[in-house]
């Protein structure tokens, strides 16, 4: 600093003006860039802002798209140009498919791979299960403890039930305290093993641990729809609440 100042000195008045400029032009361009870098953060940080917003006005229309089969892909575009980024369509499709409270997939997501399992069936003849799952007495759970508290039993029936299913199974809210679980290429006798760690699952003594109905059926041949299933299931679990509950019947 001292030998810039010194060179300052020995230079000629206009010399030394001109310098002098040019340094001030240097700071102010400085300055000029430094503010127009905070700009941009500052855009970028209000768009994204922007996306989240437009992304949840549309929330309520997701279930609408996602029923109809629209692609991700191409769905968002007509709609906005200005978040149709590979990261909010991801959030986007998982909130449409997924249940808020729990992370399961949500009624529909569930039906459809259902349904994509059954058109599986009737092309290669593989059988496969559904499993109808109720939380027993769920109703005297929220009326005594609350409903927060029976939304934590929820939760931790599901991380249960979770680690009793396969990797290929696929889990959903069917409703309420309603789930659905549906087994790829698994006939009964694979099916009711699968049952019996959900139930050992949710009984090891925890304090969220919960009493489980269950109704299993079977897909029988190219004229068993998914809707009779689906009844057939919904039978056999309303078996076991007759029986005396947390049990698993079948169809």
């Amino acid at each position: 600093m001292r030998s810039s100042i010194l060179l300052f000195a020995l230079l000629p008045g206009s010399l030394l003006a001109q310098q002098a400029w040019t340094l001030e032009q240097c700071v102010r361009q400085a300055e000029e860039k430094n503010l127009n870098v905070r700009n941009a953060a500052l855009d970028a940080e209000m768009a994204d802002q922007g996306e989240r917003q437009a992304m949840y006005a549309l929330l309520p229309n997701l279930n609408a798209y996602a029923s109809h089969g629209y692609n991700w892909g191409k769905a968002i575009d007509p709609f906005t140009n200005t978040f149709a980024t590979d990261r909010v369509r991801t959030e986007l499709e998982h909130m449409a498919t997924h249940d808020a409270l729990t992370g399961t997939l949500n009624r529909r997501a569930i039906l459809d791979f259902c349904e994509d399992e059954h058109e599986r069936s009737l092309r290669y003849g593989q059988t496969f299960s559904l499993m109808m799952i109720d939380l027993d007495h769920f109703k005297s759970v929220n009326d005594t403890h609350g409903h927060q508290h029976g939304d934590r039993v929820l939760v931790h029936f599901v991380e249960c039930t979770r680690a009793a299913l396969r990797r290929a199974d696929r889990f959903g809210r069917y409703g309420g305290e309603e789930f659905l679980v549906l087994l790829p290429n698994t006939a009964i006798d694979a099916a009711l093993p699968v049952a019996e760690r959900i139930h050992a699952a949710l009984a090891t003594g925890h304090a969220l641990d919960c009493q489980l109905s269950i109704g299993i059926a079977t897909w029988q041949n190219p004229g068993d729809t998914l809707d009779a299933m689906l009844a057939r299931a919904d039978k056999a679990l309303y078996q076991a609440k007759a029986q005396g509950r947390n049990q698993t019947c079948v169809a």
